[in-house]
């Protein structure tokens, strides 16, 4: 039954302990078909766990699970034209910077280890470790697609809200030297 699971399959897992629907998408399947690399999406602190494919499959048997058809993040598929420059710039700074790292599979999804290779990359680039778990994260979550890497402004602030501005009080962060004193 191990055909039901491929790569970039999202697992939907039904009524967890919080009483909402869990989101994982499938990175890698060992040869053999015992084992299943998942990432737990729309968590920021998510890290690659490692599953036995015979317990997915019993969750799927039992109901506690379901292979999701509808992919989240499938408006990730544009075509280089379509993405302004700087964003593309964007996505290719942080595609350099985690591209030797993804194509180390299954090694970058075991724990150990792993920080090591992502100290050295933040050192050889300039950057933060955070910053590289962060890239992995939305690389991981997108699919294992390099556009998953690109910004994702259209979900920032609150679209189709309107701002008011309050009576004596300026909006917006209070410039340094109110904070001084």
């Amino acid at each position: 039954m191990t055909a039901i699971l491929a790569i970039n399959t999202i697992i939907e897992w039904l009524e967890g302990s919080e009483g909402i629907n869990r989101l994982e998408r499938v990175l890698w399947i060992d040869a053999k078909g015992k084992k299943v690399v998942v990432f737990a999406l729309f968590n920021p602190k998510a890290l690659p766990e490692w599953k036995e494919i015979a317990e997915i499959e019993k969750a799927f048997a039992d109901g506690a699970a379901i292979k999701r058809i509808s992919d989240p993040y499938t408006a990730l598929a544009l075509p280089d034209s379509a993405i302004l420059q700087k964003h593309r710039e964007r996505r290719d700074r942080a595609w350099d910077i985690i591209k030797d790292l993804v194509v180390d599979e299954p090694g970058i999804y075991k724990s150990e280890g792993r920080g090591n290779l992502l100290h050295h990359i933040s050192g050889q680039f300039g950057v933060q470790a955070k910053t590289v778990y962060k890239y992995l994260r939305k690389y991981w979550a997108g699919g294992k697609t390099k556009n998953a890497l690109l910004p994702a402004y259209d979900r920032c602030g609150a679209p189709g809200k309107e701002r008011k501005a309050t009576e004596g009080k300026k909006r917006g962060r209070p410039p340094k030297l109110s904070r001084i004193s």
